[in-house]
């Protein structure tokens, strides 16, 4: 488990590296990653301090955004998505106080989503 401070960024064990930074809701908007599965933004209200970049563990749950806040199993996530079964267990997961918020190169939580409402950005991508 790796601590990702906002700013700041993570190294992978693959050599990517996950970056983190802030960003104002209108910047959010209009950045070129903003429909991209390799970027995720974030209400910072809701996704704020530090992040944790860990793998996957026994009896991991996730809300992916579009599911209306029900959760699933991240293992039946993982292989609805195609992740090969050799990868899963070593694919990084953001996480906050022990909830996913991200699934890099998939979705966000739900609980993490962008309202009308939302000031800052928390803007996550691996390279």
């Amino acid at each position: 488990e790796s601590v990702l401070a906002i700013p700041g960024q993570v190294n992978l064990s693959s050599g990517k590296h996950i970056f983190a930074e802030i960003l104002s809701a209108g910047a959010a908007n209009s950045h070129p990653g903003f429909l991209s599965a390799g970027h995720a933004f974030m209400d910072a209200a809701k996704a704020s301090g530090e992040l944790q970049v860990r793998s996957l563990k026994p009896g991991d749950r996730f809300a992916p955004l579009g599911m209306d806040g029900k959760s699933m199993k991240l293992s039946d996530f993982l292989i609805n998505t195609k992740v090969p079964r050799e990868l899963r267990h070593r694919w990084p997961l953001v996480c906050q106080a022990g909830m996913i918020l991200w699934v890099p190169g998939f979705r966000i939580s739900d609980a993490a989503r962008i309202t009308e409402s939302t000031m800052q950005v928390v803007h996550l991508w691996v390279e």
